[in-house]
C-alpha cells in the first residue's frame, strides 16, 4: 500500500511486562480511541492502526485534519511506503520494507525507570530518598532509615516499565502497609524485579517538553504545561508554558535527548517535569519521567500546527465538552475516553 502507516500501540508498555499480562478488552477500547489522535501527524490516506476496532462515527472530521483509513487487527503482511508508531516495538520494525538500522531494545532500555534513576543520579538530580530497592527487605529498611521523610512519610514504589498510573502502589507513615497494598507490592516484586522507590511530593505544577533524536541533532519543543490525575493519568495539556521553570525544563529536554543519542536512540521522546513545594518554596524536579516514544506533547503541537493555533489546550477524558471545543473524539457507551481541542487555555 502507498502512504504511510501510523501504529497507535498506546498498549505498547504492557506488551513488555515480563508475565505478559493482557489488558481487559474495556481498556484496550479506550486505548485504541485515544489512539485515533494520531491523525494529527496523518497526510491525506495514511492509514492509522489501532489493536481495537474503533467506530469512525466517534471521530468526527475537522477542519485541516485530513481524512485517514482506519485499520486493525493482525497486520501481518501490510506492507506501507513508511511505518509510524506510537513507540517502537519489536514487531513495528518487523513491518518497515527496509531495515531502520534502530534496535527496539534501546527504547526498552531507556524507557526502563531503573535506568532513569541511573541517569538521574550521574546528574545529582534525583529526589531525595529516591532509590531503587530490589525486595520488600530492601523496602522496609529503606523505610526504617527515613526513606520518606523527603514526602512527610508519604512514598510511592513503581514497576520499571509502566504508563498512565499503573503498576504502581503509594504508602504513607513512613512504613509498609499492613492491608492489600502490601500484597500488590509484592507481586510487582515478583512481576517486575527491582522497584523504584520515590518520596511523594507535594506536587504544584507539572510541565512537559516534546522532542525528537535525530541522527545528528536533537530538536525540542517549547514547553508545555499539562494537567495529570491523582492516579497520574493524563488529562489535559496547554501549549506555551513560560517562566524560569519552563525554560529549565525545554534546556533539560536539549539535555535528555543528546544523551538518548549518545546511546543509540532516535525518535520521538518526551521530558516531563514538575515542581513540589519545599516549605515557602517551589523547587523544580526537572526529570519526573523520560518518555523514549511520541507523547501527547507532540500530538497537541501537531493539533495546533494542522488547526492553525498559536496555543490552545488538548483535553483527555470523560468530561463534557464545551460548546466553543472542536471536538476530536466522541465517547461511547462503555467508553467515556474523549477528547477536544480548546483555544482557551483555561477552559
Amino acid at each position: 500500500m502507498t502512504g504511510a502507516l501510523w501504529v497507535g500501540n498506546l498498549d505498547w508498555e504492557i506488551t513488555l511486562r515480563p508475565d505478559r499480562k493482557r489488558v481487559s478488552t474495556d481498556h484496550l477500547r479506550s486505548l485504541s480511541a485515544l489512539a485515533t489522535l494520531m491523525r494529527a501527524f496523518a497526510a491525506a490516506d495514511d492509514a492509522v492502526w489501532t489493536p481495537h476496532p474503533v467506530d469512525p462515527a466517534r471521530v468526527p472530521d475537522v477542519a485541516g485534519l485530513e481524512p485517514v483509513r482506519w485499520l486493525h487487527g493482525p497486520l501481518g503482511d501490510a506492507r506501507f511506503d513508511t511505518v509510524e508508531a506510537w513507540a517502537e516495538a519489536e514487531w513495528v520494525d518487523s513491518l518497515r520494507r527496509s531495515p531502520s538500522g534502530r534496535d527496539p531494545s534501546i527504547v526498552v532500555d531507556v524507557h526502563d525507570r531503573r535506568h532513569m534513576q541511573s541517569v538521574l543520579e550521574g546528574l545529582r538530580a534525583q529526589l531525595p530518598g529516591s532509590r531503587i530497592v530490589d525486595d520488600m527487605t530492601a523496602l522496609a529498611d529503606h523505610l526504617a532509615n527515613g526513606g520518606a521523610d523527603a514526602g512527610g512519610g508519604e512514598w510511592i514504589v513503581k514497576a520499571p516499565l509502566t504508563a498512565a498510573g499503573r503498576d504502581r502502589v503509594r504508602g504513607h507513615d513512613g512504613r509498609l502497609p499492613d492491608d492489600g497494598r502490601r500484597t500488590k507490592i509484592e507481586r510487582l516484586f515478583e512481576t517486575f524485579g527491582p522497584l523504584v522507590f520515590e518520596p511523594w511530593m507535594p506536587r504544584i505544577r507539572d510541565f512537559g517538553c516534546a522532542g525528537l533524536v535525530a541522527e545528528d541533532y536533537v530538536a525540542v519543543e517549547p514547553t508545555h504545561e499539562q494537567r495529570v490525575d491523582g492516579y497520574g493519568r493524563f488529562r489535559a495539556l496547554t501549549l506555551g508554558a513560560s517562566g524560569s521553570p519552563a525554560d529549565a525544563v525545554r534546556s533539560n529536554a536539549k539535555l535528555i535527548g543528546e544523551t538518548l543519542r549518545s546511546v543509540g536512540f532516535r525518535g520521538p521522546f518526551g521530558l516531563d517535569a514538575w515542581t513540589w513545594r519545599d516549605g515557602d518554596t517551589e523547587e523544580l524536579h526537572p526529570f519526573g519521567e523520560i518518555n523514549a516514544r511520541r507523547t501527547m506533547g507532540h500530538v497537541a503541537h501537531a493539533l495546533a500546527r494542522r488547526l492553525g493555533s498559536t496555543g490552545g489546550t488538548l483535553f483527555v477524558g470523560a468530561q463534557p465538552v464545551p460548546a466553543d471545543a472542536i471536538p476530536l473524539l466522541a465517547a461511547a457507551p462503555g467508553d467515556p475516553a474523549a477528547a477536544w481541542w480548546s483555544a482557551s487555555p483555561g477552559a
